[in-house]
């Protein structure tokens, strides 16, 4: 995990913080993805379809939305879901959230409609809450010196000043924030109160759902949309399944993957679907056929975006699948 934290500066918040993020006295502003969706044009079907899911998941009360120029492109280059990102007003801290969702292209549609400009192409989705944290305490918690400043800028809180500080982890310091700092004990209840007396493994179980994201886009993006056992190619209905599994140290790389929906995902986690790793042929594995078991294409392909024939056979052997 990282933190990222931003200056905004005092005019520029007050202009576009209630458009996107909220006010004290009115609450948290919550977007749905739907009434957004048409201003995504340029995003891949694949990585809206994957939004919409985790949105649903993680947050049922909606989300907030932020954007950043293109010159911070360099600054947020390694950001990613799961992350946090800090907005500094001028002297406070006024809103703290988790990244659910990084969009992977510049959305200039969006960034019009929502602050009026197409000056904030570089958009993410975030969870979080609105917040009174002092930049000096900032800078004593995490021993910047005593002029440091950053107007204008985007950086990334290093793990060595994380590690030193009294919270030692990234989650750590963010569930400090959000418990100890909100502003609207609405907002709190509603968004993070199931989550209390374990905010920490909130925050990290959101980074290992991003992890689980960024596994399938990368999968999907190698072997297409499409089920490898069905040819089905409803997005919503498309996982990565892994070949060595999780629990052995399978690797989250395609060459350890197959996309499939969700039907046929559990039936090769069961061992009902096994693969040949000599002949890349797909097998029944217990007492159904193929036609039973709805399979329409009986054959993995190879080649480079493919699975690797280590990660077959090494499944094949265990008789797992």
């Amino acid at each position: 995990m990282s933190v990222f934290y931003q200056h905004i500066g005092e005019a520029l918040w007050r202009r576009d913080a209630p458009k996107s993020i909220g006010t004290p006295e009115g609450g948290l502003r919550r977007f749905r993805l739907p009434e957004i969706e048409k201003h995504l044009q340029n995003i891949p079907p694949s990585e809206l379809a994957a939004a919409h899911s985790k949105m649903t998941e993680l947050a049922p009360t909606g989300f907030q939305v932020w954007g950043l120029p293109e010159g911070a492109r360099d600054a947020i280059k390694n950001m990613e879901d799961g992350d946090f990102l800090m907005l500094l007003e001028n002297t406070d801290f006024k809103f703290v959230g988790q990244v659910l969702h990084r969009l992977s292209e510049p959305c200039w549609d969006l960034s019009r409609h929502i602050w009026g400009e197409a000056r904030f192409p570089l958009v993410v989705f975030l969870q979080g809450e609105l917040t009174s944290y002092p930049w000096t305490n900032f800078c004593a918690d995490f021993s910047f010196a005593d002029g440091y400043h950053m107007r204008g800028n985007t950086m990334r809180l290093s793990s060595e000043r994380i590690g030193s500080s009294p919270w030692q982890t990234e989650e750590g310091f963010i569930s400090h924030l959000l418990t100890t700092t909100g502003v609207n004990p609405e907002d709190q209840a509603s968004d993070f109160q199931a989550f209390a007396n374990n905010l920490q493994i909130h925050l990290r179980m959101v980074k290992a759902r991003a992890a689980q994201q960024r596994f399938r886009q990368g999968t999907i993006s190698k072997q297409g949309m499409e089920c490898a056992f069905c040819s089905m190619s409803i997005p919503e209905v498309l996982e990565a399944a892994h070949i060595v599994p999780k629990e052995h140290d399978g690797a989250d790389d395609h060459r350890n993957a197959l996309v499939l929906c969700a039907l046929h995902h559990r039936m090769f986690d069961s061992g009902l679907l096994r693969i040949n790793p000599n002949t890349r042929s797909v097998l029944a594995g217990g007492s159904y056929s193929l036609d039973e078991l709805r399979v329409t294409r009986h054959q993995i392909a190879a080649g480079p975006q493919w699975p690797h024939e280590r990660s077959l056979r090494w499944r094949w052997e265990r008789g797992l699948g």
